[in-house]
């Protein structure tokens, strides 16, 4: 006897489960079958809740973005800016230049007078005549900074000086954390793809897994960029000589802009590490798994039937 849908009172049909993704999300019906749910959408309700949860942590997030964006420093007066340059201008480059000369010198010719493992009296008099050298330089290299540090206290730490050193040495460990991220990725490919040929891995389940471990290489380099950024800002926050509060207060500001614009460089990496995955996923169709998906099975069983073993009923 046929069976037929009866509706239930009301005269409403229940909707099919099958139109619903996980967490009751609608999917959207073809005549090829049920597309996946936009990936771009998820994420961005994800980081929208997240914000709503945790709404001290946004702030704080926000608040580096903007300084990050529109903080350029207290403007110098020009009598600031008269005294600094008066200060730096006693600094003496040619001195310094000088003593640097002189120890590359004394360095080249102590090298090259030892032996590999002996120094003979020769050696350590041009080993002592290095020393002298280096002691030299220290010396007049610790002036100058002094010189450098008293001219800085005369504009301040939260000048455009003061903002603009943070900024430059903010960038360029910025970079340094990068190019390590992207030499480690470029590594990665290389050793990940030997690796993936001896174990003849599908090409879009390689694509994926170095997707991913890029992500992971640039988030080890932004954690090293923001350990490295903290260690050398108090130093730079130290040569202005402001007092123990206003150094502080610049420190935390400093850190939170730094820290602000890492979290958005990484939040970017790996949205769109996820989104391109999500499209390599989507490309190769229903059947894709990651590693060697059938073709190890299919090598099994085609050794089974080649040394005489009997297959089982579903290997046929």
């Amino acid at each position: 006897m046929e069976r037929r849908n009866v509706p239930p009172q009301g005269g409403r049909v229940p909707p099919d489960s099958s139109a619903y993704g996980a967490g009751g999300t609608r999917v959207a019906q073809t005549e090829q079958g049920p597309e996946v749910v936009d990936v771009s959408r998820i994420m961005l309700n994800a980081g929208v809740n997240f914000a709503k949860r945790n709404k001290k942590l946004t702030g704080t997030w926000l608040l580096g973005l903007f300084l990050l964006c529109f903080a350029t420093g207290l403007t110098v007066s020009p009598e600031q800016e008269a005294s600094y340059s008066s200060i730096v201008s006693k600094i003496d480059q040619e001195k310094t230049l000088k003593a640097e000369r002189q120890l590359y010198l004394a360095e080249k010719a102590y090298a090259q007078s030892k032996g590999f493992f002996s120094c003979d009296a020769f050696c350590m008099e041009k080993y002592n005549q290095m020393l002298e050298a280096r002691k030299r330089f220290d010396r007049i290299t610790l002036i100058n900074e002094n010189q450098l540090s008293k001219a800085k206290s005369e504009v301040g730490v939260f000048s455009e000086y003061g903002v603009q050193e943070a900024r430059d040495l903010f960038w360029g460990i910025f970079a340094k954390g990068r190019g390590f991220s992207q030499r480690s990725s470029w590594y990665d490919l290389l050793f990940m793809g030997i690796d993936s040929m001896g174990r003849d891995e599908q090409l879009l389940s390689f694509v994926i897994r170095w997707i991913f471990q890029l992500a992971m290489n640039f988030t080890i380099g932004m954690i090293g960029t923001l350990v490295a950024f903290v260690w050398y800002l108090w130093g730079m926050i130290s040569s202005y000589q402001p007092n123990v509060i206003v150094a502080a207060f610049f420190f935390i500001l400093a850190t939170i802009t730094a820290a602000s614009m890492i979290v958005t460089f990484l939040v970017g990496v790996y949205f769109s590490a996820a989104g391109s995955a999500f499209v390599i996923a989507q490309a190769a169709g229903p059947n894709f798994r990651l590693g060697d998906g059938g073709r190890r099975q299919r090598r099994f069983i085609n050794s089974r039937a080649r040394y005489g073993y009997p297959q089982r009923p579903h290997q046929y």
